[in-house]
């Protein structure tokens, strides 16, 4: 029995040598593939966190604005 399995196995590994070790062209396109959409995932991360801090960055402004415009309200006028 062992010896049987021996053989196969020695089989197997004469099998895998002789069809190529190397990459096959469909195991590259899946990689340059997997490749794009990483690249397209993180592209819309960064676009996502750029929008997130224009809108907190035009949250402030408008804060700023009301924040002055509430100061002048509230100050005497000089007379």
């Amino acid at each position: 029995m062992w010896k049987e399995m021996r053989i196969v196995l020695a089989a197997a590994v004469l099998g895998m040598f002789a069809c190529g070790c190397g990459e096959s062209e469909e195991s590259k396109r899946n990689l340059e593939i997997l490749a794009r959409e990483g690249h397209a995932q993180k592209s819309a991360r960064e676009k996502e966190a750029a929008e997130k801090h224009r809108k907190i960055e035009d949250a402030r402004k408008w804060h700023r604005i009301q924040m002055e415009a509430y100061e002048k309200s509230m100050t005497p006028e000089a007379k």
